[in-house]
């Protein structure tokens, strides 16, 4: 077996279509636009070993959606590195924690927090949080998996009729934004 380290592939280049600008409410931090990242970390821990929030914190985003956190509590690299952050983590309760999980990170602090969807099948794995602020409101999720041969299909189904519910009824007071999505087969 070679002694020769690896060389460390370069992190990936976050792509622009991941940011969207939005004008929010004078008491938002009088920003003038907003710039938002939606990521699934396919497990946190192991994302901040890798370093990999380098290139998230180069594009100073105001709010980062993270998904597929899988784990119970903020590593502490990330408290440090987001310190000027609002966090809130929706931890799975199955699996012991390290299954789905949803963060969000924001440089204002949200008006409210809401964590689930409002049903016990799919709030204890932690798949969605929404972030109300004075003009909008911010929801991300980490979507269920159809799975292989849609052997979850019926239950992705019933996720995406109480999500539309949700998006509507929240839509009437004010935009939606949303990130973090799978595509449905048909």
């Amino acid at each position: 077996m070679s002694k020769r380290k690896a060389e460390e592939a370069p992190a990936p280049k976050l792509a622009s279509i991941f940011t969207k600008k939005v004008k929010p409410a004078e008491e938002d931090n009088n920003q003038k636009s907003w710039k938002f990242v939606c990521w699934n970390v396919a497990g946190l821990r192991a994302c901040v070993k890798k370093s990999d929030f380098k290139e998230v914190l180069a594009e100073e985003p105001d709010l980062v959606f993270l998904g597929e956190t899988k784990c119970k509590e903020w590593p502490p690299e990330m408290e440090e590195t987001f310190k000027n952050y609002t966090k809130t983590l929706v931890v799975s309760t199955e699996k012991n924690g390290g299954y789905a999980g949803v963060g969000l990170l924001s440089k204002c602090a949200p008006m409210k927090v809401h964590k689930g969807i409002g049903d016990p099948e799919f709030d204890t794995a932690g798949r969605l949080i929404i972030a109300e602020f004075s003009k909008f409101y911010f929801i991300g999720a980490y979507v269920p998996n159809s799975g292989a041969k849609l052997v979850n299909l019926e239950k992705r189904g019933r996720w995406e009729k109480l999500l539309t519910e949700k998006m509507k009824e929240m839509d009437e007071k004010k935009p939606v934004i949303y990130g973090e999505s799978r595509i449905k087969s048909k």
